[in-house]
């Protein structure tokens, strides 16, 4: 017992007794150095096979002289170490058996239902090696973060009925307009919800056009996660590029301004970090920097057709946003985006999936067409010349192929058929590149001088039925299929109009009004413009979100009347009230509804009054558009289309994104 006290009283001697004993007991003799002096001083080694001297010194004759060596604290011994440990976890132990669980009523809602390789073709879904995602729902980030976005169903804004709903009206009339994101016929919106709660809500925001207050509310929530989960927290899952990828598709129906590059971005960086951009298997020629070989799940055969969909649709989003509003893309075609279109149509898990190498073409072509109007810029807006005249031929010709290859009706896909006429639209506005003449001895308005080579005649009336067969399909759907059209789906309708109202008004240059008529005819600009005026003023509604902030299509609305204005205001101004070429000097149209100055009309204006729909221009609407006219830069002609700002064309197409753009004018 005696010793057993001894034990226990020297185990709680302290940590500063302990080490001053240690180092400052002089009983026991402190060691020598293996090292001498000398050997020491010069960092040689000190061998010695007997007593001093070292070999060294007895060699060179020196006195060998070893150090005492210093001593080691070796630290509190192992049961004291151990004893701490035991406290502090005996300590944790009893303030969780004090605590209730924060889960202990959730249950397992908050766990992510495991997702496994898909079993054909060795294929590996991006869910299976992505980041450990934070709970579906919470109002916490787990990744120490503030986050102010709740379920929207937990939080009642927004039923599972209604959800249910809208998630049907996804999969059956959106995305047939934007095949690169399925989700597929049997998932409900409750299972979205738990496996994919990000896409679900961008979903929700996107299939909610018919409720503009609180589609504008989702949109937001939109936003705010992304910024907690992505740009704070750092996240990175499929589920979050399959959500931007939906609310870039369907960008114009939220608040402005509409950040589309910059959510772009986020989603080609998810891409990137998940590696989707390129086949699991690729190998780089460059060692890696990690020792343990990386994901082990990159070395399977291919990624998923969900993913290789996400492909495809980063280039579609990115190219068709950069040739028609004239920005940068930032994700370049490449063989892969091809391979993968190739796999999911052979696939055909889908009856959309068979599109998609036929809409990536079609990026190329018009990709084709921006590198012409770069290349061959000099040749194109002066005297055309055979490098150009080569170049636009080939792309025609390409075109004409395409449409005569298709294994399926054109008309049987909206988004494909509305791509390909704005393709060629691209294609054939280069008819109306050719600057003005300066100087001329005729009286006829310089909007119809520049004389047209036969090959820009050729473009020109090419253009004109490629406008009206593109009016003629889109105002042949019903009412409000519009709702369901893209963001590029709606872009490229207001780039039509431009387009088909800038070479209408070409064509009825005196020099060319003959040489056209068969394709004006076809091509009715005043009717469209009045009805796609009456169909976006049919889908408008009165009421505005929480910013006071009015529904899409009255934007749109404005714009297209905004065009019609600025369309009629020229067509009066350079075509009725243009100066006559008779003997007596130069005159004004006089027709009914337009002021009579007196002067004589020429058979030409007369002819071009009768096959005119507009008879009804007033006295204030002509003093409107001279005031218009005298906004506009008086060096820019309105007919062709330079790379000059159009005061009226620019304000049509500025709001599509953040900054305003200067295109087609």
């Amino acid at each position: 017992m005696e010793a057993k006290s001894r034990l226990e009283e020297k185990r709680k001697t302290t940590y500063s007794e302990r080490t001053h004993t240690t180092l400052m007991d002089p009983s026991e003799p402190a060691p020598l150095s293996k090292t001498c002096q000398n050997c020491a001083d010069t960092k040689v080694r000190c061998s010695r096979n007997n007593p001093p001297p070292c070999d060294r010194c007895h060699r060179l004759g020196k006195e060998c002289v070893y150090r005492k060596a210093r001593r080691r604290f070796n630290g509190i011994k192992k049961d004291v170490r151990i004893e701490a440990l035991e406290a502090k976890i005996n300590e944790l132990l009893s303030k969780d058996n004090n605590t209730p669980s924060p889960n202990s009523q959730s249950g397992t809602s908050g766990t992510s239902p495991t997702q496994e390789l898909e079993p054909t073709k060795g294929r590996l879904s991006a869910a299976s090696y992505e980041r450990p995602s934070p709970a579906p729902f919470y109002t916490s980030s787990p990744h120490g973060f503030p986050d102010t976005v709740n379920d929207i169903v937990d939080s009642g804004l927004i039923s599972l009925q209604t959800a249910n709903s809208l998630l049907e009206k996804f999969k059956t009339t959106m995305t047939p307009h934007f095949p690169f994101v399925v989700v597929a016929p049997q998932v409900t919106a409750e299972r979205l919800r738990l496996e994919k709660p990000f896409l679900f809500m961008a979903i929700m925001a996107a299939a909610s056009c018919e409720m503009m207050p609180l589609q504008r509310r989702l949109g937001r929530m939109v936003a705010q996660t992304v910024s907690s989960r992505v740009i704070l927290a750092g996240e990175v899952s499929f589920d979050l590029l399959q959500g931007l990828l939906v609310h870039l598709a369907w960008c114009q129906y939220h608040s402005r301004p509409r950040r589309y590059t910059q959510f772009l971005q986020v989603a080609i960086g998810i891409l990137v970090e998940l590696r989707l951009d390129c086949p699991p298997q690729k190998q780089s020629w460059k060692s890696g920097l990690t020792f343990d070989g990386g994901n082990p799940l990159l070395s399977q055969g291919s990624w998923g057709t969900d993913e290789q969909r996400a492909v495809a649709g980063c280039f579609y989003l990115s190219s068709t946003i950069s040739a028609l509003l004239q920005k940068q893309s930032t994700f370049l075609h490449t063989l892969y985006i091809d391979e993968c279109c190739k796999s999911v149509c052979e696939m055909a898990e889908y009856g959309t999936d068979k599109y998609l190498p036929y809409i990536v073409q079609l990026q190329l072509i018009i990709e084709k067409i921006d590198r012409l109007s770069a290349q061959h810029y000099f040749e194109l807006h002066n005297s055309m010349g055979s490098g150009a005249e080569l170049y636009v031929t080939t792309i025609k010709s390409e075109l004409e192929n395409f449409h005569m290859t298709l294994p399926f009706p054109l008309k049987e896909n909206s988004l494909l058929f509305m791509q390909l006429h704005s393709v060629e639209l691209c294609l054939y506005q280069i008819s109306l590149f050719e600057r003005p003449r300066e100087t001329h001895s005729s009286t006829e308005p310089s909007i119809f001088l520049s004389s047209f080579s036969k090959f820009r005649l050729e473009l020109l009336r090419a253009g004109l039925m490629s406008a009206s067969s593109f009016f003629n399909y889109y105002l042949s759907l019903p009412i409000g299929v519009e709702m369901s059209f893209n963001n590029s789906e709606m872009i490229q309708i207001g780039f039509a109009l431009i387009v088909a109202a800038k070479q209408t008004l070409t064509a009825m240059g005196e020099s060319l009004y003959q040489e056209t008529a068969p394709q004006r005819r076809l091509l009715d600009m005043s009717t469209i413009l009045a009805r796609v005026v009456e169909r976006t003023r049919a889908l408008s509604t009165p009421l505005v979100d929480d910013d006071g902030d009015v529904h899409t299509f009255v934007h749109f609305e404005k714009r297209a009347l905004r065009l019609q204005s600025w369309y009629e205001g020229h067509f009066a101004r350079d075509v009725f009230f243009a100066p006559l070429n008779d003997v007596g000097g130069s005159g004004s149209l006089a027709v009914s509804g337009l002021p009579d100055h007196g002067t004589t009309t020429s058979p030409y204006a007369q002819q071009l009054a009768a096959d005119s729909n507009i008879h009804n221009l007033t006295s204030t609407m002509i003093a409107d558009i001279d005031s218009e006219m005298a906004l506009a830069d008086p060096m820019v002609d309105y007919q062709y289309i330079q790379y000059f700002s159009d005061l009226t064309v620019n304000q049509f197409m500025s709001d599509w994104m953040t900054q305003p753009m200067y295109p087609f004018s």
